[in-house]
C-alpha cells in the first residue's frame, strides 16, 4: 500500500487493492495532520486505513473499506462518511482516539469475528449518528473512560455481543443517551447505565432517550441498503427522532434529524392545478 512517514499529506481519490497479501495494510501513516479522502482500500490482512500511535489530526473521510481480513479498518483522530462492510477476521471497523475525536456518519456492517468492534473510543471522543449493522462484537465500546465522551444516535443492529458498552462501570449520563437498538445478542446496554457511582449532581441521571426497536429499521440491511424504511416500530421510530430535539430553554425552534447514519428521503407534496379557459 502507502506508506506515509511525514505530516502534512492529503491522499486523494486512491484505489488499493491489498490482494491479500501477508501484513498488509492500505494506507499507513507515521505521522500527523494528513487527511484520506475518497479512497478505495480493499482486501488486506492488517489495516486498511491506519493512522499508527494514535498521532493527532488525521482525518478519513468519503472513504470506503472492504474485503479487509484483520487488524482495523480505520484508526483516526476524525472519521466522517466512509462505508466498510463485508470484512472477515477483523477486530475494530473505526478506531477513533486521542482527544477531541469523532466518527460521525459512517455505515459499518458486516464486520465478521467474534469480538470485532464497530466503533472503538479510547478518551475525549464523540460517535454520533453511526449506522452499526451486523457486527461480529460490540457496536460501540469505550475502552478508556475520561470525560468528554459522547455517543448519541447511533444505529446497533444486530451486533454479536452487546450494542454499546465501557470497560468501566459508568454512570448514566444524557451523554450516552439516545441510541438505537435492535437484535443485539447481549444486552443492548452494558457497563453504561450505573446510578449508584459516578454521578454528576444531586439526582442522578435516568435514561430517557433510546430507542428499542421491533424490527430491522433499514429496507433491506441483507441486501446493503441501509436506508431507513418507514415501518412502525423500526425504521419509522428512527425518523426525525434524533436526541434530543428539544434545544435547552425550550424555544419554538427544535431539529428533526434521523437517527444513524443514512437520512430518509421525504415524499416530494405535489399539487396539481388545473387552470381551465
Amino acid at each position: 500500500g502507502l506508506n506515509i512517514t511525514s505530516s502534512g499529506w492529503w491522499i486523494e481519490s486512491l484505489n488499493i487493492n491489498c490482494s491479500g497479501l501477508a501484513t498488509s495494510s492500505g494506507i499507513y501513516m507515521a505521522s500527523s495532520y494528513n487527511t484520506v479522502s475518497n479512497c478505495k482500500v480493499s482486501n488486506w490482512t492488517a489495516n486498511g486505513i491506519y493512522n499508527s500511535g494514535n498521532f493527532g489530526c488525521c482525518v478519513v473521510i468519503d472513504c470506503e473499506l472492504t474485503g479487509g481480513s484483520g487488524g482495523t479498518a480505520i484508526t483516526a483522530t476524525q472519521a466522517n462518511h466512509n462505508y466498510v462492510h463485508d470484512c472477515n477476521n477483523m477486530t475494530v471497523g473505526i478506531t477513533v482516539a486521542g482527544s477531541v475525536s469523532v466518527a460521525a456518519f459512517n455505515v459499518i456492517a458486516n464486520m465478521a469475528g467474534t469480538g470485532a468492534y464497530g466503533v472503538l473510543t479510547t478518551s475525549g471522543t464523540t460517535v454520533v449518528n453511526n449506522t452499526i449493522y451486523n457486527v461480529g462484537g460490540i457496536g460501540c465500546y469505550i475502552a478508556n473512560y475520561e470525560q468528554c465522551i459522547i455517543v448519541r444516535n447511533n444505529l446497533f443492529i444486530k451486533c454479536g455481543s452487546y450494542g454499546f458498552s465501557s470497560n468501566n462501570n459508568l454512570p448514566a449520563s444524557s451523554c450516552w443517551d439516545g441510541n438505537v437498538y435492535w437484535n443485539n445478542t447481549g444486552v443492548n446496554r452494558y457497563n453504561v447505565d450505573s446510578t449508584g457511582q459516578g454521578n454528576y449532581g444531586i439526582s442522578p441521571y435516568t435514561n430517557t432517550r433510546d430507542v428499542i426497536l421491533t424490527g430491522d429499521p433499514t429496507v433491506a440491511g441483507a441486501s446493503a441498503n441501509y436506508a431507513l424504511n418507514n415501518v412502525a416500530g423500526a425504521g419509522a421510530a428512527c425518523r426525525a427522532s434524533a436526541a434530543p430535539p428539544i434545544f435547552p430553554g425550550s424555544p419554538a425552534f427544535q431539529w428533526y434529524l434521523d437517527m444513524g447514519a443514512v437520512q430518509h428521503q421525504d415524499s416530494p407534496n405535489i399539487n396539481l392545478v388545473i387552470v381551465g379557459g
